[in-house]
């Protein structure tokens, strides 16, 4: 909010510093607040499978990883965030089933690199193999 009201006005250096430091406190918080309302709607959607509803979970998702790649350091839950994220993508089929699959390998390849020997990375491998070999993922 601070940065769009205060888009293109010269900010002191002692505010601007101010400022920095509120954002650098609330990113974390924002984070999480941003994944699980993504996780409620994934979660949500479950039984009904609605792909309007993994669309909007997706763009929460978008959301909380655009967030999470401005922090130095990714929080403990990144590749259950990536891992919901690929699912999310291939399930909304957004803009087509192409890019969707296009999108969750990539994000299945970060829970690889976050999480190489849990069973969500493992799980990570085995949806890449199946969305390359034209299967449908679960939700």
């Amino acid at each position: 909010i601070i940065d769009q009201d205060y888009q293109g006005l010269d900010i002191p250096p002692d505010i601007q510093t101010q400022l920095a430091a509120l954002r650098d406190q609330a990113r974390p918080e924002a984070l999480r607040m941003l994944f699980d309302a993504a996780m409620a709607l994934y979660k949500g959607t479950a039984k009904a499978q609605d792909k309007t509803v993994y669309q909007q979970a997706m763009t929460a998702f978008d959301q909380a990883i655009d967030l999470m790649e401005e922090l130095e350091e990714a929080p403990a839950y990144a590749g259950e965030l990536y891992f919901y994220a690929a699912k999310a993508y291939w399930l909304s089929a957004l803009p087509n089933q192409e890019e969707a699959n296009r999108l969750a390998v990539a994000s299945f390849e970060k829970v690889i690199e976050f999480e190489p020997k849990t069973a969500r990375g493992k799980s990570a491998v085995v949806w890449i193999g199946e969305i390359e070999a034209g299967r449908a993922v679960k939700p």
